[in-house]
């Protein structure tokens, strides 16, 4: 039995058949492929040109990419990966597919894979794209993606906790904030990574990952060193005050003017007394609306 060399007429791609059948089906679109009686015999070595099969890998790619369809997706990016291992698009979605496609077990390996794929992302993508709009668009693609994958993932493990019969809830709460930590940390690598490897040049792109990564965290005070970063760089990010400081100084101010206001027991203790009442009311509904504002 000998096998004939034949190109896909779907894809493109490089294909060999048994000579002893009339058709086949390519491994890579599975469109049929009917081989004609004609073979013609190569002597010496031969160089296949595998560049318009990566040009339709990439076609299948991205359109698998485009309509969602994760499996394909990963599929032809795998393929990819083997034939040009500078892309890297196929570095990035090889990893990133296997980690859509995780079950609920696996959500901290699969968000901690993807932290561990961005750093030779970004080194590809600096060394391999060269112009300046490309690397850019390049690079807040993965913003989009990781933040993306982020929120899926933090939905995904609350969804199962609030599953979990209340009885026993408590016994997975320690797996739940492990899932979330990695979730979280892998927006806050994705901005490190594009500051480490690009410096300021798309530090926009890097805030826009912190952020995503402070939103989800709820710690939103000087406490997160995140919060001190994307301040340096977008003046009008507002941090927090500690809920100590919003609510805990200004009650404890108040509990002790109570009490001198008590001692006084004359009509102007009574007036200093609602006087402290409404400016501790006022100061704290003053700070909720003001949080409120900053979240929109």
């Amino acid at each position: 039995m000998s096998f004939v060399a034949l190109k896909c007429p779907g894809c493109g791609a490089n294909i060999q058949l048994d000579n002893t059948k009339e058709y086949g089906f390519c491994s890579y679109c599975g469109t049929k492929v009917v081989q004609d009686k004609i073979v013609v015999e190569h002597r010496g070595s031969v160089k296949i040109d595998t560049t318009e099969e990566l040009k339709n890998l990439y076609v299948l790619a991205r359109r698998a990419k485009e309509s969602n369809d994760s499996t394909n997706a990963q599929k032809y990016y795998e393929q990819i990966i083997v034939k040009d291992p500078k892309s890297w698009e196929a570095n990035f979605y090889t990893v990133y597919y296997q980690s859509m496609n995780c079950v609920i077990a696996n959500i901290t390996s699969a968000a901690n894979n993807v932290t561990n794929n961005l750093a030779s992302t970004f080194q590809l993508i600096r060394n391999n794209v060269l112009d300046s709009n490309q690397q850019r668009n390049a690079v807040y693609e993965i913003v989009y993606r990781v933040t993306g994958l982020s929120t899926a993932l933090l939905e995904a493990a609350a969804r199962h906790y609030n599953s979990i019969d209340m009885s026993v809830q408590a016994q997975y709460k320690g797996e739940l904030d492990q899932r979330k930590n990695a979730s979280i940390n892998l927006c806050y690598y994705c901005g490190d990574y594009i500051e480490s490897f690009f410096g300021e040049n798309y530090i926009d792109l890097a805030v826009i990952a912190w952020k995503d990564g402070v939103n989800k965290s709820g710690q939103k005070t000087k406490a997160n060193p995140y919060c001190v970063k994307i301040k340096q760089f977008d003046p009008d990010f507002r941090i927090q005050k500690p809920k100590f400081v919003i609510f805990g100084v200004p009650i404890i101010w108040f509990i002790v003017m109570s009490f001198v206001f008590a001692e006084a027991g004359n009509t102007w203790g009574a007036v200093y007394f609602f006087i402290s009442l409404a400016a501790v009311v006022g100061y704290i509904v003053w700070n909720k609306v003001k949080n409120k504002k900053s979240k929109k």
